[in-house]
Protein backbone atom coordinates (compact mmCIF):
# COMPACT_ATOMS: atom_id res chain seq x y z
CA UNK A 1 0.00 0.00 0.00
CA UNK A 2 2.92 2.34 0.75
CA UNK A 3 4.01 2.05 -2.85
CA UNK A 4 0.58 3.11 -4.01
CA UNK A 5 0.21 6.28 -1.92
CA UNK A 6 0.87 8.31 -5.02
CA UNK A 7 -2.55 7.21 -6.27
CA UNK A 8 -4.12 9.36 -3.56
CA UNK A 9 -2.17 12.49 -4.51
CA UNK A 10 -4.82 13.73 -6.98
CA UNK A 11 -7.47 13.26 -4.28
CA UNK A 12 -5.38 15.26 -1.78
CA UNK A 13 -4.78 17.94 -4.38
CA UNK A 14 -8.48 18.29 -5.16
CA UNK A 15 -9.30 18.39 -1.44
CA UNK A 16 -6.83 21.23 -0.89
CA UNK A 17 -8.23 23.12 -3.87
CA UNK A 18 -11.76 22.66 -2.52
CA UNK A 19 -10.74 24.06 0.87
CA UNK A 20 -8.93 27.03 -0.69
CA UNK A 21 -11.97 27.66 -2.89
CA UNK A 22 -14.12 28.23 0.23
CA UNK A 23 -12.08 31.36 0.98
CA UNK A 24 -14.06 33.07 -1.76
CA UNK A 25 -17.29 32.58 0.23
CA UNK A 26 -16.29 35.00 3.00
CA UNK A 27 -18.09 38.36 3.22
CA UNK A 28 -15.07 40.24 1.89
CA UNK A 29 -15.56 38.82 -1.60
CA UNK A 30 -19.31 39.58 -1.55
CA UNK A 31 -19.16 43.11 -0.16
CA UNK A 32 -15.66 44.59 -0.50
CA UNK A 33 -14.22 42.88 -3.57
CA UNK A 34 -16.67 43.58 -6.39
CA UNK A 35 -15.60 42.91 -9.96
CA UNK A 36 -15.71 45.78 -12.47
CA UNK A 37 -18.46 46.11 -15.08
CA UNK A 38 -21.60 44.01 -14.65
CA UNK A 39 -20.98 43.16 -11.00
CA UNK A 40 -20.72 46.81 -10.01
CA UNK A 41 -24.07 47.61 -11.60
CA UNK A 42 -25.87 44.74 -9.88
CA UNK A 43 -24.24 45.60 -6.55
CA UNK A 44 -25.29 49.24 -6.88
CA UNK A 45 -28.89 48.25 -7.63
CA UNK A 46 -29.11 46.68 -4.19
CA UNK A 47 -27.90 49.97 -2.69
CA UNK A 48 -30.48 51.79 -4.81
CA UNK A 49 -33.23 49.60 -3.38
CA UNK A 50 -32.33 50.89 0.09
CA UNK A 51 -32.23 54.49 -1.15
CA UNK A 52 -35.66 54.40 -2.72
CA UNK A 53 -37.15 52.91 0.45
CA UNK A 54 -35.86 55.88 2.44
CA UNK A 55 -36.47 58.65 -0.10
CA UNK A 56 -38.48 61.36 1.72
CA UNK A 57 -39.62 62.92 -1.56
CA UNK A 58 -41.73 59.81 -2.25
CA UNK A 59 -43.57 60.24 1.04
CA UNK A 60 -44.78 63.73 0.10
CA UNK A 61 -46.96 62.28 -2.64
CA UNK A 62 -46.84 65.36 -4.86
CA UNK A 63 -44.90 63.58 -7.62
CA UNK A 64 -45.45 60.38 -9.53
CA UNK A 65 -42.83 57.62 -9.57
CA UNK A 66 -41.39 56.11 -12.73
CA UNK A 67 -38.98 53.17 -12.58
CA UNK A 68 -36.74 51.96 -15.41
CA UNK A 69 -36.07 48.23 -15.65
CA UNK A 70 -34.59 45.94 -18.26
CA UNK A 71 -31.18 45.83 -19.88
CA UNK A 72 -28.45 48.42 -20.50
CA UNK A 73 -30.42 50.09 -23.30
CA UNK A 74 -32.56 51.72 -20.59
CA UNK A 75 -29.61 53.31 -18.76
CA UNK A 76 -30.36 56.92 -19.79
CA UNK A 77 -34.03 56.91 -18.73
CA UNK A 78 -33.82 59.52 -15.99
CA UNK A 79 -34.95 62.88 -14.63
CA UNK A 80 -32.46 64.92 -16.72
CA UNK A 81 -34.32 63.67 -19.80
CA UNK A 82 -37.71 64.97 -18.69
CA UNK A 83 -39.30 67.82 -20.61
CA UNK A 84 -39.87 71.12 -18.80
CA UNK A 85 -43.58 70.41 -18.38
CA UNK A 86 -42.86 67.07 -16.70
CA UNK A 87 -39.91 67.94 -14.43
CA UNK A 88 -42.16 68.90 -11.51
CA UNK A 89 -44.38 65.86 -11.95
CA UNK A 90 -42.02 62.87 -11.79
CA UNK A 91 -39.35 61.12 -9.76
CA UNK A 92 -37.40 58.54 -11.77
CA UNK A 93 -35.30 55.66 -10.43
CA UNK A 94 -33.33 53.50 -12.82
CA UNK A 95 -32.74 49.84 -11.93
CA UNK A 96 -31.81 48.70 -15.45
CA UNK A 97 -28.76 46.45 -15.49
CA UNK A 98 -26.37 44.98 -18.06
CA UNK A 99 -27.79 42.04 -20.03
CA UNK A 100 -30.71 41.88 -17.61
CA UNK A 101 -33.31 39.27 -18.55
CA UNK A 102 -37.04 39.86 -17.79
CA UNK A 103 -36.66 37.66 -14.71
CA UNK A 104 -34.63 40.45 -13.15
CA UNK A 105 -37.27 43.08 -13.97
CA UNK A 106 -39.92 40.96 -12.26
CA UNK A 107 -37.73 40.48 -9.20
CA UNK A 108 -37.03 44.20 -8.85
CA UNK A 109 -40.68 45.14 -9.27
CA UNK A 110 -41.73 42.54 -6.70
CA UNK A 111 -39.22 43.89 -4.18
CA UNK A 112 -40.51 47.42 -4.67
CA UNK A 113 -44.08 46.26 -4.08
CA UNK A 114 -43.00 44.34 -0.97
CA UNK A 115 -41.40 47.53 0.36
CA UNK A 116 -44.67 49.39 -0.12
CA UNK A 117 -43.48 51.26 -3.21
CA UNK A 118 -45.91 51.14 -6.14
CA UNK A 119 -44.54 52.92 -9.24
CA UNK A 120 -46.99 54.79 -11.42
CA UNK A 121 -45.00 53.89 -14.52
CA UNK A 122 -42.59 51.11 -15.47
CA UNK A 123 -40.28 51.52 -18.44
CA UNK A 124 -39.03 48.02 -19.26
CA UNK A 125 -36.40 47.65 -21.99
CA UNK A 126 -36.62 44.22 -23.59
CA UNK A 127 -34.87 42.73 -26.60
CA UNK A 128 -35.06 39.35 -28.35
CA UNK A 129 -31.50 38.43 -27.34
CA UNK A 130 -32.53 37.74 -23.73
CA UNK A 131 -35.22 35.27 -24.85
CA UNK A 132 -32.73 32.67 -26.11
CA UNK A 133 -31.95 30.51 -23.08
CA UNK A 134 -28.88 29.00 -24.76
CA UNK A 135 -27.02 32.33 -24.70
CA UNK A 136 -26.44 31.96 -20.96
CA UNK A 137 -27.74 35.31 -19.67
CA UNK A 138 -30.06 33.63 -17.19
CA UNK A 139 -27.15 32.36 -15.14
CA UNK A 140 -24.66 35.11 -15.93
CA UNK A 141 -25.34 37.84 -15.08
CA UNK A 142 -28.79 37.32 -13.52
CA UNK A 143 -28.42 34.30 -11.26
CA UNK A 144 -24.74 34.89 -10.56
CA UNK A 145 -25.03 38.58 -9.71
CA UNK A 146 -28.66 39.62 -9.32
CA UNK A 147 -30.90 36.83 -8.08
CA UNK A 148 -31.87 36.89 -4.40
CA UNK A 149 -32.90 33.96 -2.23
CA UNK A 150 -36.60 34.80 -2.37
CA UNK A 151 -36.68 34.75 -6.15
CA UNK A 152 -34.80 31.45 -6.12
CA UNK A 153 -37.31 29.97 -3.68
CA UNK A 154 -40.34 31.24 -5.60
CA UNK A 155 -39.29 30.44 -9.16
CA UNK A 156 -36.58 27.77 -9.07
CA UNK A 157 -38.71 25.25 -10.94
CA UNK A 158 -39.28 27.72 -13.81
CA UNK A 159 -35.58 28.26 -14.43
CA UNK A 160 -34.05 26.09 -17.19
CA UNK A 161 -31.95 23.18 -15.98
CA UNK A 162 -28.77 24.39 -17.73
CA UNK A 163 -28.88 27.68 -15.79
CA UNK A 164 -29.63 25.86 -12.52
CA UNK A 165 -26.66 23.58 -13.15
CA UNK A 166 -24.31 26.55 -13.60
CA UNK A 167 -25.73 28.16 -10.47
CA UNK A 168 -25.18 25.02 -8.39
CA UNK A 169 -21.67 24.70 -9.80
CA UNK A 170 -20.98 28.31 -8.79
CA UNK A 171 -22.13 27.57 -5.25
CA UNK A 172 -20.12 24.36 -4.92
CA UNK A 173 -17.04 25.99 -6.42
CA UNK A 174 -17.05 29.61 -5.31
CA UNK A 175 -14.18 30.58 -7.61
CA UNK A 176 -16.29 29.52 -10.60
CA UNK A 177 -19.03 31.90 -9.52
CA UNK A 178 -16.57 34.73 -8.89
CA UNK A 179 -15.31 34.74 -12.50
CA UNK A 180 -12.20 36.68 -11.60
CA UNK A 181 -10.77 38.94 -14.31
CA UNK A 182 -7.05 38.20 -13.92
CA UNK A 183 -5.93 40.88 -16.36
CA UNK A 184 -7.86 43.55 -14.48
CA UNK A 185 -6.53 42.23 -11.17
CA UNK A 186 -2.92 42.47 -12.36
CA UNK A 187 -3.45 45.95 -13.81
CA UNK A 188 -4.98 47.25 -10.61
CA UNK A 189 -2.25 45.68 -8.51
CA UNK A 190 0.43 47.09 -10.81
CA UNK A 191 -0.95 50.63 -10.66
CA UNK A 192 -1.87 50.49 -6.96
CA UNK A 193 -5.62 50.64 -7.61
CA UNK A 194 -6.80 47.66 -5.59
CA UNK A 195 -9.18 49.96 -3.70
CA UNK A 196 -11.29 50.07 -6.90
CA UNK A 197 -12.66 46.67 -5.92
CA UNK A 198 -14.27 48.29 -2.87
CA UNK A 199 -17.64 49.80 -3.88
CA UNK A 200 -17.13 52.69 -1.47
CA UNK A 201 -14.16 53.90 -3.50
CA UNK A 202 -15.14 52.68 -6.98
CA UNK A 203 -15.73 55.43 -9.55
CA UNK A 204 -18.42 53.45 -11.43
CA UNK A 205 -20.53 53.14 -8.28
CA UNK A 206 -19.93 56.78 -7.36
CA UNK A 207 -21.17 57.90 -10.78
CA UNK A 208 -24.31 55.75 -10.50
CA UNK A 209 -24.95 57.15 -7.02
CA UNK A 210 -24.76 60.76 -8.23
CA UNK A 211 -28.25 60.35 -9.64
CA UNK A 212 -30.89 57.70 -9.13
CA UNK A 213 -29.18 54.84 -10.95
CA UNK A 214 -29.05 56.26 -14.48
CA UNK A 215 -25.92 55.95 -16.58
CA UNK A 216 -25.30 58.67 -19.17
CA UNK A 217 -22.06 57.37 -20.65
CA UNK A 218 -23.37 56.75 -24.17
CA UNK A 219 -22.83 60.38 -25.19
CA UNK A 220 -22.07 60.02 -28.89
CA UNK A 221 -22.62 63.09 -31.08
CA UNK A 222 -21.93 61.60 -34.52
CA UNK A 223 -21.90 58.10 -35.99
CA UNK A 224 -18.73 56.26 -36.84
CA UNK A 225 -20.26 54.20 -39.64
CA UNK A 226 -17.31 51.87 -40.09
CA UNK A 227 -17.19 51.07 -36.38
CA UNK A 228 -20.97 50.56 -36.21
CA UNK A 229 -21.03 48.18 -39.17
CA UNK A 230 -18.25 46.07 -37.65
CA UNK A 231 -19.99 46.08 -34.27
CA UNK A 232 -23.28 44.99 -35.86
CA UNK A 233 -21.52 41.95 -37.34
CA UNK A 234 -19.80 41.21 -34.01
CA UNK A 235 -22.93 41.24 -31.86
CA UNK A 236 -24.96 39.41 -34.50
CA UNK A 237 -22.41 36.57 -34.33
CA UNK A 238 -22.61 36.55 -30.54
CA UNK A 239 -26.35 36.87 -29.92
CA UNK A 240 -28.18 35.90 -33.09
CA UNK A 241 -26.14 32.93 -34.24
CA UNK A 242 -28.40 29.83 -34.13
CA UNK A 243 -30.98 32.02 -32.44
CA UNK A 244 -34.05 30.47 -30.81
CA UNK A 245 -36.92 32.20 -29.02
CA UNK A 246 -37.64 30.19 -25.87
CA UNK A 247 -40.73 30.47 -23.68
CA UNK A 248 -38.94 31.08 -20.37
CA UNK A 249 -38.84 34.87 -20.35
CA UNK A 250 -42.39 35.21 -21.66
CA UNK A 251 -43.54 33.53 -18.44
CA UNK A 252 -41.84 36.23 -16.38
CA UNK A 253 -43.01 39.07 -18.61
CA UNK A 254 -46.56 37.82 -18.07
CA UNK A 255 -46.08 37.62 -14.29
CA UNK A 256 -44.74 41.18 -14.29
CA UNK A 257 -47.66 42.46 -16.36
CA UNK A 258 -50.24 40.64 -14.24
CA UNK A 259 -48.82 42.05 -11.00
CA UNK A 260 -48.56 45.55 -12.46
CA UNK A 261 -52.19 45.46 -13.64
CA UNK A 262 -53.26 44.37 -10.16
CA UNK A 263 -51.27 47.19 -8.53
CA UNK A 264 -52.28 49.89 -10.99
CA UNK A 265 -48.84 50.45 -12.52
CA UNK A 266 -48.76 51.42 -16.20
CA UNK A 267 -46.14 49.31 -17.99
CA UNK A 268 -44.32 50.32 -21.16
CA UNK A 269 -42.57 47.36 -22.77
CA UNK A 270 -39.96 49.00 -24.97
CA UNK A 271 -37.98 47.43 -27.80
CA UNK A 272 -35.02 49.83 -28.04
CA UNK A 273 -33.86 51.09 -31.40
CA UNK A 274 -30.62 49.59 -32.77
CA UNK A 275 -28.31 50.43 -35.67
CA UNK A 276 -29.85 49.68 -39.06
CA UNK A 277 -27.51 46.78 -39.94
CA UNK A 278 -28.33 45.03 -36.68
CA UNK A 279 -32.01 45.92 -37.12
CA UNK A 280 -31.97 44.08 -40.44
CA UNK A 281 -30.72 40.99 -38.61
CA UNK A 282 -33.86 41.11 -36.46
CA UNK A 283 -36.01 41.28 -39.58
CA UNK A 284 -34.14 38.46 -41.31
CA UNK A 285 -35.08 36.23 -38.38
CA UNK A 286 -38.68 37.46 -38.42
CA UNK A 287 -38.42 38.76 -34.86
CA UNK A 288 -40.44 41.85 -35.67
CA UNK A 289 -43.29 39.48 -36.49
CA UNK A 290 -43.33 36.43 -34.20
CA UNK A 291 -41.35 37.63 -31.14
CA UNK A 292 -42.69 41.17 -31.08
CA UNK A 293 -46.14 39.91 -32.00
CA UNK A 294 -46.21 37.80 -28.84
CA UNK A 295 -44.99 40.75 -26.74
CA UNK A 296 -47.77 42.95 -28.15
CA UNK A 297 -50.34 40.24 -27.46
CA UNK A 298 -49.29 40.03 -23.80
CA UNK A 299 -49.30 43.81 -23.50
CA UNK A 300 -52.84 44.00 -24.86
CA UNK A 301 -54.02 41.25 -22.53
CA UNK A 302 -52.78 43.09 -19.44
CA UNK A 303 -53.51 46.67 -20.57
CA UNK A 304 -49.83 47.53 -20.98
CA UNK A 305 -48.12 49.42 -23.80
CA UNK A 306 -45.70 47.81 -26.28
CA UNK A 307 -43.52 50.33 -28.08
CA UNK A 308 -41.06 49.44 -30.83
CA UNK A 309 -38.62 52.34 -31.09
CA UNK A 310 -37.14 50.72 -34.18
CA UNK A 311 -40.34 52.06 -35.72
CA UNK A 312 -41.47 54.91 -33.46
CA UNK A 313 -38.09 56.62 -33.03
CA UNK A 314 -36.36 58.64 -35.73
CA UNK A 315 -33.10 59.26 -33.86
CA UNK A 316 -30.21 57.48 -35.56
CA UNK A 317 -27.17 58.40 -33.47
CA UNK A 318 -25.52 55.36 -31.91
CA UNK A 319 -22.80 54.71 -29.37
CA UNK A 320 -22.51 51.16 -30.71
CA UNK A 321 -24.69 48.94 -32.85
CA UNK A 322 -27.08 48.11 -30.00
CA UNK A 323 -27.09 51.35 -27.96
CA UNK A 324 -28.43 54.71 -29.07
CA UNK A 325 -26.74 57.90 -27.96
CA UNK A 326 -28.25 59.54 -24.88
CA UNK A 327 -29.27 62.38 -27.22
CA UNK A 328 -32.09 60.13 -28.47
CA UNK A 329 -33.69 59.77 -25.05
CA UNK A 330 -35.24 63.23 -24.96
CA UNK A 331 -37.38 62.31 -27.96
CA UNK A 332 -38.25 58.91 -26.53
CA UNK A 333 -39.03 60.10 -23.01
CA UNK A 334 -41.35 62.75 -24.43
CA UNK A 335 -43.08 59.96 -26.36
CA UNK A 336 -43.46 57.79 -23.23
CA UNK A 337 -44.79 60.50 -20.94
CA UNK A 338 -47.13 61.94 -23.58
CA UNK A 339 -48.50 58.43 -24.07
CA UNK A 340 -48.89 58.05 -20.30
CA UNK A 341 -50.85 61.31 -20.13
CA UNK A 342 -53.16 60.10 -22.89
CA UNK A 343 -53.82 56.86 -20.98
CA UNK A 344 -54.72 58.70 -17.82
Amino acid sequence: MKDKKFLLYPVYFLLVLFIIDKIFLIDFFRKDFIQPGNAMFYFQRNQLQERIKNDPSLEKGNKKLAVALGDSRAYPFSEPGLSEKEKDNWIIYNFSSPQAVPMYSLMRYERLIEDGIVPDLLYVAISPESFDDSKGAIYDPFMRLGMDEKFKKDYWDLIPWSARYDYILGKVFAFYGLKLDFKMLLDRYKYNRMSDYNPEFNEEVMILNLGKGEYLGYATFANNESKLKKDAIRIKNIYLNRFVVDDTQFLFIEKLLALAEKKGTKVFLVWPRVYIDYRESYRELGLDKHWWGKIKSLANEYKAQAIDFNVESSCDIFNDASHQSIQCFTEQMNYIFDRYSELK
